[in-house]
Parts: C-alpha cells; sequence; structure tokens
C-alpha cells in the first residue's frame, strides 16, 4: 500500500466523525430542548366577560372611596380581578389595593353572579398621590379591570382580550 492511500483513508474517516459528532450533538441539543421548553401555553378562553354592574367614586377634602360590582356574562368561573385606574388622556393605569391591584373572588365568580368588591379608601390611594395626579374632585378618570382564571393545572391566567375599560367620575359625598 501506498503512504498516498493511507492519507485519504484518514480524511474520510475524520469527515465521518465529524459528521457523526454534529449528528449526536443535535440530537442531545433536542432532547434537551423538548423536556425543559413548556408544551402548552395556558391561554384564556374566548368566552369570559366581566362587566362593571355599578360604581360609585366619593371624594372629598379628608376622603375617597371607590366601590365596584362586577358581574361576570360570560360563560367560565373568573378566579380574580386586576383593577386599575388612570387619567383618560393616559395608557398608564395604576394598580388599586394592597395587593398590586389584584382582587380574589374567593371561591370564583362563576357566570351569572354578581360580586360587590371590597371598597377602595384613602389608605389604598395613598400609593397612588405621587403617580396620580388626576386623583381630583369631578375629574373623570379611566377604570380599568383584567379578569385572571386559572388553568387545568391551577395557574393564573391574565385575559388580555377580556380587559374592560370604563369612564367614571368623582362626586361629592
Amino acid at each position: 500500500m501506498h503512504p498516498k492511500n493511507k492519507r485519504g483513508v484518514s480524511e474520510v474517516v475524520g469527515y465521518v466523525l465529524l459528521v457523526v459528532i454534529a449528528i449526536g450533538l443535535s440530537i442531545g441539543v433536542y432532547s434537551y430542548l423538548r423536556v425543559f421548553v413548556p408544551k402548552e401555553k395556558p391561554e384564556c378562553q374566548e368566552d369570559i366577560h366581566l362587566i362593571v354592574q355599578g360604581y360609585s367614586y366619593h371624594h372629598t377634602d379628608l376622603s375617597t372611596d371607590l366601590s365596584i360590582t362586577l358581574a361576570n356574562k360570560g360563560l367560565f368561573n373568573i378566579s380574580s380581578a386586576y383593577v386599575r385606574l388612570g387619567a383618560i388622556n393616559r395608557t398608564t393605569r395604576y394598580p388599586i389595593g394592597a395587593d398590586k391591584g389584584k382582587v380574589n373572588f374567593g371561591a370564583g365568580l362563576g357566570p351569572g353572579i354578581s360580586f360587590p368588591l371590597v371598597d377602595f379608601t384613602n389608605d389604598d390611594f395613598e400609593s397612588l398621590k405621587e403617580q396620580f395626579s388626576s386623583l381630583i374632585l369631578g375629574e373623570e378618570m379611566m377604570l380599568e379591570i383584567q379578569p385572571v382564571v386559572l388553568s387545568a393545572k391551577g395557574e393564573n391566567v391574565l385575559c388580555p382580550n377580556a380587559v374592560i375599560t370604563q369612564k367614571i367620575t368623582s362626586t361629592l359625598q
């Protein structure tokens, strides 16, 4: 055998090893990603429909009070909601309440059921006063409520397509 022939064989073996290593790495990466990437993203059902059935907003020099009654007109149970308030001419809405605006409905708000939210009082509005300068008597504001449902795995799922906004006007108590 001539030395030229041995060199040709070693180059072929090198390419074969390179291809085998590349295929092995790609199988390893695929297996790793298949395990760690979530298979399904929890989504909110389309028939979630929450409405503001009524509200009262009172503001005086000494106190501020907001009461909201929500009703579930959709087909699914709603576990909680985020309540935010902002100026009409702004897109930013600020969460009201201690838990970053989240209000839990206990066992859930079933279809056809109304729920009077706990009154939001001065303590809830104190954190907004620095950020939210338009909290003035007689001004119209935007109330925004975003429903949250529980997935089959018990995870909270925000419903971005079911966000409701409504103008509210403060009145003298």
